[in-house]
């Protein structure tokens, strides 16, 4: 009787192999932006904040929406207030854009239209102050992903660029 509990319980505790992976466990996170170099202020470094929109499987599924993703003081670490968790066989799609600034806003797309993104002339911002950036990112998600996931990576790249040309007369007046 004891050797048919005992391989009972050997058989309980090692019959299972599946891993199963909660909702809750694998936390959507971001990596350091790279930006593309330019005659601009906004540079990996200097960047602090990036707004974020999330679409999980299709353009319906929205579940970041304006998401301010800010730099923590750790380094390398970005942090984001509404959480949002990988879900395992499902395709995301991620927009960025940096600096918040009213001076712009953006129209998310929709199953039957793109992206639009507006700048607003006459804002009161100064000229040569706003350095707009993008970024956009697709991850799916599979066994391999989960095991191991990565921050979702952004490369930026210059919406709006100031070039500043300065001239200097070296003729003179005679």
């Amino acid at each position: 009787m004891k050797k048919v509990i005992f391989i009972t319980l050997i058989t309980l505790l090692c019959g299972c192999t599946e891993i199963s992976y909660q909702r809750e466990s694998v936390a959507i996170t971001f990596g350091t932006p790279l930006v593309t170099k330019s005659a601009t202020e906004v540079t990996t470094s200097s960047m602090n904040e990036f707004l974020v929109w999330g679409y999980k499987n299709n353009i319906n599924g929205v579940f970041l929406h304006n998401e301010p993703v800010t730099k923590s003081s750790t380094i390398g670490a970005w942090n984001y207030e509404n959480k949002a968790y990988w879900d395992l066989g499902s395709s995301f799609y991620f927009t960025a854009i940096a600096p918040k600034s009213n001076a712009w806003s953006y129209e998310a797309p929709t199953t039957t239209t793109p992206g639009k993104l507006y700048i607003y002339n006459g804002c009161s911002i100064n000229f040569g102050e706003l350095d707009l950036v993008y970024a956009d990112a697709t991850v799916t998600v599979d066994d391999d992903f989960i095991q191991s996931p990565q921050p979702v990576s952004f490369s930026f790249k210059h919406l709006l660029a100031r070039v500043m040309l300065t001239f200097k007369n070296s003729v003179t007046s005679s």
